[in-house]
């Protein structure tokens, strides 16, 4: 069982987002309440991005989102629960009344389905009719998500999530999604960067993550720790703080540090 100090100390620096708003919003006054008769079809690890989103009595607003468990109604509607920026507070959000995404970086996508099934690694069916690509890629999200979990929680660990350690971190994933038999289209290459740039996982899913992480083979454990190292060591410098956390995760997972 992974220490739950050491998820703490992994989640308590995660900094607000800060989402430049390429279309203009007014918030109404209050929002949509979630029905009773929802339940979690799938849980996130706090992605963030932007919506454009139209509530129940037609008011249009932006909201930055970290998004926490995908949920569906027994009437179908999906849902997105997310703690909301802008309400500072969470809320749930249908997924049929959203009309375009902004990822961070402030791209936009108006095809929302496809947005939603590529950030969340789920069967496009939830969202949309199925497509071979669109499976192909929740096949890639099943193998590196403990990994791009960890690695996010690592790189900002001390309050920051410099070019250069995501850089490295996406080089890794790439070569771990490669390595097991999976060949990526650039499609799916930029899907993979939204995910990863999206991440701030809870203390839960850094837990599971770790399990996970523990239960491979020798050699793989190795190379993701090697990889932590590299993310950390990506910016041209080596903060005590980092290598104790590193040193830590090394430890619960080989009974060794990695950094002497």
């Amino acid at each position: 069982m992974t220490d739950t100090g050491f998820a703490q100390r992994l989640t308590a620096s995660f900094s607000d987002i800060d989402v430049i708003f390429p279309r203009p919003s007014d918030l109404p006054e209050t929002d949509d309440l979630p029905p009773d008769d929802e339940f979690e079809t799938a849980e996130a690890e706090g992605q963030t991005f932007a919506i454009e989103y139209i509530d129940s009595a037609g008011q249009k607003s932006v909201r930055r989102i970290s998004v926490w468990n995908v949920n569906k109604g027994k009437a179908d509607s999906l849902m997105l629960r997310a703690f909301c920026h802008e309400r500072k507070a969470i809320r749930a959000f249908r997924v049929d009344r959203i009309q375009s995404c902004i990822t961070i970086d402030g791209e936009i996508f108006d095809d929302v389905p496809t947005f939603l099934a590529e950030t969340f690694g789920l069967n496009s069916s939830l969202f949309r009719s199925s497509s071979l690509a669109q499976d192909l890629w929740a096949s890639i999200l099943a193998i590196i998500r403990p990994d791009a979990v960890l690695l996010a929680a690592m790189a900002r660990a001390d309050g920051q999530f410099l070019h250069s350690e995501v850089i490295a971190a996406e080089d890794y994933l790439l070569r771990r999604a490669e390595t097991s038999g999976i060949m990526m289209d650039e499609s799916m290459v930029a899907a993979l960067l939204r995910y990863y740039r999206g991440l701030r996982p809870t203390e839960k899913q850094i837990e599971t993550a770790m399990e996970r992480i523990a239960s491979r083979d020798p050699n793989a454990i190795m190379n993701f720790l090697v990889a932590t190292v590299e993310v950390m060591r990506a910016d041209g410098r080596q903060s005590p703080e980092e290598v104790e956390l590193i040193n830590e995760m090394a430890v619960e997972l080989t009974g060794m540090p990695v950094i002497n």
